[in-house]
């Protein structure tokens, strides 16, 4: 009997270790893909955030473009808007800045539309587009229009002398 006992506890031992593997595992695995698509997550709100600031500066850089930019812009904010809609995370930390993400996405629609709007009474004071039509009529450029207007306080563009 004692032989017989000692391989029932072998054998009992042996399916522990591979029942104890098995488990780390699964929540391996899970943590991973887990991981992973708090990865995806991310990526796809640093990209969606790139593609609104190319075309907010492309639509300050292209006048003939600006309605298709504002539609393009204006597409790909809702799209952002629904990835920063999705349910949050468990860890609380990540949640509050989840929350900053949808404060600072919902002021990036305030600051375009201001653009917009800036852009659209310089069409009608300039006749032409907002910014060039400025520098032809002898004001500093570009930068007396756009930099007070936004509020950009001691800030100083960068010219080639």
């Amino acid at each position: 009997m004692r032989i017989f006992t000692f391989v029932i506890v072998c054998f009992l031992l042996a399916a522990g270790g591979m029942l104890g593997v098995l488990v780390g595992g699964v929540v391996a695995s899970r943590s991973h893909h887990d991981a992973m698509a708090r990865e995806r997550f991310a990526q796809n709100i640093r990209a969606d955030a790139f593609q609104l600031a190319s075309l907010a500066s492309d639509y300050l850089l292209f006048p003939d473009s600006r309605d298709r930019i504002e539609r393009q812009w204006a597409g790909k904010w809702q799209s952002l808007e629904k990835t920063l809609s999705r349910p949050g995370f468990a860890d609380a930390e990540k949640n509050s800045t989840l929350a900053s993400l949808r404060r600072l996405h919902a002021k990036t629609r305030q600051w375009f539309l201001r653009v917009i709007s800036m852009d659209d009474a310089a069409r009608l004071e300039g006749g032409g587009n907002s910014a060039a039509g400025r520098s032809e009529k002898g004001d500093s450029g570009p930068d007396a229009f756009f930099y007070p207007a936004v509020g950009i306080r001691g800030f100083q563009p960068l010219r080639a002398k």
